[in-house]
């Protein structure tokens, strides 16, 4: 069996046998990889033939080479149930024991491999088992070292061929590559590029082609004003590996200048929040970008607003006025002058609640206007009514005829003039708290187009971490 692996081994060393075809040399791989599985399968079928055992015990005679001791034979692959295993104290020979292991009367640790078993006669002339251990045979030590060094032999040959296989496999695709590139095929270069790369993932012409493809690739589309295909090819190229900064820097400009194309294209358009996504792209890489394109931007914002006041949307509109004013603080009156139409005067409506529930009315809170109107009515109403029993009450006492239905006429006209008196004291009780109601609710309702526009940030634009871009390309 060794000759024909040799046989072989020597045909494909052989420059007749290192075919240039491709599958030839696949073939020849896959030859070398069968021959070297076999190989390791008869050198493991060998070794275990001869276990290797560590050995034990108290020593019981010594004759020449060969030690017979009381003790016990463990594996050293802990395999307990490998022939020639003692785990017992039982009788073993050793031949050849490891002289640095012999103390004075036991042996400890030796390495051995079992030998085999024989029986002897003990003292009451009984056979016993006795197991013998020692150097491997000659004729198996030769074949176990002629097996690794087959093993060896076949495995570097698969090393050679590998590399070959790579060498082959590398140029075709590089090739392939540059032939795609000079015929403008950008995606089919960088795909036989990213083949090349598995067969020399660190080579510097396949980055430099690459980097190069990507440029042309941006600069194709743009050219065609595709900006958003443009976009995409440069996400993805600042997501590849092993990009030098200097590189990044020329296609953070491709990106932004892109990014601004579209973002113009659907400010004209007055597709504002489409703009406003694209302006947010000019920043991505560089916040700085943003002093180029602030104006705008701030403008898509403010128009957004415009659209959210209108529709009745106080809240939405004041967070796009709010957002411009992060991006560009001199929208400050601008924005103030779109809201102040909405504020309404507090001391007019204040002043329309002299007559209570008249503000509250045209503010539109019916339920308080009829309630102030309603106390306001039926306690003034009632004063009037109970002021006048009262003066035709005193009209009675100044015609009395007698002291005490003139003391009982001027008791009940008081009564009636001091509960008069409190009506009119509670209608204008009532008239104050309608003009302070009225002047507080539009206070607060003034409030809802106030702005707090002292702060500016930019904290609408964050930059954002280029390896954790999600996008979906499609080509």
């Amino acid at each position: 069996m060794r000759w024909s692996y040799l046989s072989i081994i020597i045909i494909l060393l052989s420059p007749f046998g290192l075919a240039k075809n491709i599958d030839s040399l696949k073939a020849k791989i896959i030859s070398v990889e069968n021959l070297l599985i076999e190989a390791k399968e008869e050198l493991k079928t060998e070794q275990e033939k001869y276990p290797i055992f560590v050995i034990y015990g108290e020593i019981k005679d010594r004759d020449g080479d060969a030690l017979t001791i009381w003790g016990s034979a463990l594996p050293i692959n802990n395999d307990y149930g490998l022939t020639g295993t003692v785990l017992e104290y039982n009788n073993i020979t050793i031949i050849n024991p490891d002289k640095a292991q012999i103390h004075y009367n036991s042996y400890s640790g030796g390495h051995h491999y079992y030998l085999g078993k024989i029986y002897s006669k003990n003292l009451f002339n009984v056979d016993v088992p006795v197991r013998w251990y020692g150097d491997l045979p000659q004729k198996d030590k030769i074949r176990l070292e002629e097996l690794k060094q087959q093993v060896q032999s076949l495995k570097a040959q698969e090393v050679e061929l590998s590399d070959k296989w790579n060498s082959i496999m590398y140029n075709n695709s590089f090739n392939e590559a540059k032939g795609y590139f000079k015929e403008k095929n950008y995606r089919g270069t960088i795909n036989s590029l990213e083949k090349a790369k598995l067969y020399a993932t660190s080579n510097s012409e396949i980055n430099s082609l690459m980097f190069n493809t990507y440029v042309e690739f941006t600069n194709y589309y743009s050219n065609q004003k595709d900006y958003d295909n443009s976009l995409l090819v440069i996400k993805e190229a600042m997501l590849l590996l092993g990009l030098k900064p200097e590189q990044s820097e020329v296609f953070k400009k491709f990106y932004y200048n892109c990014s601004k194309e579209k973002a113009e294209e659907n400010y004209s358009l007055k597709k504002y929040r489409k703009a406003i996504e694209y302006y947010q792209e000019c920043v991505l890489y560089n916040k700085a970008n943003i002093e180029q394109v602030k104006e705008k931007y701030a403008q898509s914002f403010i128009y957004l607003g415009d659209e959210d006041l209108n529709n009745g949307n106080i809240v939405e509109a004041k967070e796009e006025y709010t957002k411009a004013h992060e991006i560009d603080n001199s929208t400050t009156i601008q924005i103030s002058e779109k809201l102040s139409p909405f504020k309404r005067s507090a001391f007019l409506y204040g002043a329309a609640s002299i007559i209570p529930g008249l503000g509250q009315i045209i503010q539109g809170d019916s339920k308080n206007a009829i309630t102030h109107f309603a106390i306001f009515g039926i306690s003034f109403i009632g004063g009037i009514y109970l002021h006048n029993i009262a003066n035709s009450g005193y009209n009675d006492y100044k015609n009395a005829t007698s002291e005490a239905d003139a003391v009982n006429q001027y008791d009940l006209a008081n009564k009636k003039l001091n509960i008069s008196n409190a009506l009119f004291g509670l209608s204008g009780i009532v008239v104050i708290y309608s003009i302070i109601d009225s002047y507080l609710n539009i206070r607060n309702i003034n409030k809802d187009y106030e702005i707090n526009l002292n702060n500016y940030s930019y904290s609408t634009l964050r930059e954002k971490n280029i390896y954790s871009l999600s996008f979906k390309l499609f080509f």
